[in-house]
Order: C-alpha cells, then structure tokens, then sequence
C-alpha cells in the first residue's frame, strides 16, 4: 500500500487531475504524472479513463487510490524480478514471444471472423442439424405450452372465464378475440417455455408445479389483475427438446463452426499463398 502521506499528494494530484480535464483546451496536453517507478511512469488520464462512469466523485476518489497504488506495487515487483532473475536458458524470453504471438494472433483471427463470417442460419439447417443430433437434444426439466393471458379487473371475468374453460371452438375464437383486443400480454399455447422459465412469468409466489402441469387450468388475481393459466401441452423430463427450445443452441453450435471452418480455411489459405510465393524456406 501507499504510505499515508504518499496517498494523499497522489490522490490530490488526481482530483485536481479530474478538475482540469473539464477545463483544458483540444490542444492542451492533460497527461501529467500522477507516480513513477524507476523509468515507468502513470499519468492521470490512464488513471481517469480506468474509473466506472457510476461511481459517485468520492467512490471515484478511492478506486484512484487503489488503482494507483496497485499500479506502484506492481512496478516494483516487476523491477525487483528484472533484477533478480537471471533467464539464463532464454526461457522467459520464449515465453514472452511465444504469448506476444498468441495474442496477436487472437486478435487478427478475431477481426478477420468479424469481418468474413456469415451469421444467418437457414431455417432448414437448423432443422437438419436438429434432426440429425436429436440424441443430443434431451430435456433435462419438464417444457410446456401454456394459455396464459393477463386482463384488467375491468373485464366482464364471468364471460372470460366461460371462454377460458370451454372446448368449444366457437368459444375458443371468442377468447382470442377479446384477448387481442384488451389483454396486456399474453400467449395462446404457440411458444413452448421451460417450466422454470414459464413460472418466472408469472407474478406470484410459491407456485406448485403440480398445478400448472395438471392441464386444468386456473385462475390468480391481485389487485389490478386476473391471470388465466392452462398448459396445453407438455414434454417430459428426458424427451427430446423441442425445436423451438433448441433453435438459439443449435445457431450458436452452427456459427461457431463456420467460425472454426473459416479461421482453418485462411490459415490454410495463408500456408499455402506463402508456399506459393516462396516465401517459406526449409532447411535440410
């Protein structure tokens, strides 16, 4: 840690830093020295652009001091080890290279799939992917269908209610109808939801599972509103995924392989350009 009086020259220098940056002009410079270690040197600005913009003016004032006297320890640290280990076999020096490329590497691949990937996956492939891995593709909760619609106190709940728990088409139009017209949300059993999600959506606590899987159907209400609940359909722990479920994990399975295909493809392409160009020489 800084020393008690070394702290507060430090965090003078950086208030003041944090005033001046509101005032200096385009072509003033605002990169003053805030510590330095032996030949390396922190400057206000590194210091200013590393604090999270929420923070109030003093939590700012005291992540500037750790940051500052983070900064300091590791300088010395890395100071003391330069003058006492000897990498007398180059090991660290390969080390060093050999992470340099790495990263760099890393990032040149990542610009290049920035630039040259295709994220649209057809309907189709995801489709036959699915149907080709469907093994892979088990249920590990229970997924359902629900009817699951949300309507103010206001409504006439006698006649939505008829509608709700009738089999009769005409019935089932007329709820649609009156849904579209004055709930607030609501799905009509078209999307399947994993149990867990499906009872996040619902406003209430301590929610028996048992009850949303019994296919009856049931009626909840607070203050301002009624929540008509019914699962149509459901698919068991240990059957396969719906499609639906599966699609986001499928696209992100597909992507990343023409992510890899495209990075093995310009590595090749790169090797053998090189070859071509003689630009690689090999020694017997």
């Amino acid at each position: 840690m800084i020393m008690k009086s070394a702290k507060f020259i430090l965090l003078g220098l950086f208030l003041s830093a944090m005033t001046v940056s509101c005032t200096v002009s385009e072509g003033d410079s605002n990169e003053d020295a805030v510590a330095q270690v032996g030949k390396a040197v922190l400057y206000k600005a590194t210091v200013t652009e590393s604090i999270p913009a929420h923070l109030t003016a003093e939590d700012s004032a005291y992540f500037a001091e750790k940051y500052i006297s983070n900064w300091i320890t590791r300088q010395l640290l890395y100071q003391k080890s330069l003058l006492n280990i000897r990498d007398v076999d180059n090991t660290l020096k390969e080390q060093i290279e050999n992470y340099t490329q790495e990263i760099y590497i890393h990032h040149y691949e990542q610009m290049f799939v920035n630039q040259k990937l295709d994220t649209l996956i057809p309907k189709q492939q995801i489709v036959d992917y699915y149907e080709q891995q469907k093994k892979d593709f088990t249920l590990t909760q229970v997924a359902v269908k629900p009817l699951f619609l949300i309507f103010p106190k206001t409504i006439d709940v006698a006649r939505v209610k008829r509608w709700f728990y009738s089999s009769n088409p005409n019935d089932i139009e007329s709820l649609k109808d009156f849904t579209y017209q004055f709930s607030p949300c609501f799905y009509f059993a078209d999307s399947w939801f994993f149990i867990d999600q499906f009872i996040a959506k619902i406003p209430f606590e301590n929610i028996e599972t048992s009850k949303i899987l019994s296919k009856n159907g049931f009626i909840l209400e607070d203050t301002a509103y009624y929540y008509f609940i019914k699962t149509e359909s459901i698919a068991e722990k240990g059957d396969y995924i719906p499609l639906e479920l599966a699609t986001d994990n499928i696209a992100k399975i597909l992507i990343h392989k023409r992510k890899q295909e495209l990075i093995a493809n310009m590595r090749n392409k790169l090797y053998n350009d090189a070859l071509h160009k003689n630009e690689i020489h090999f020694f017997k």
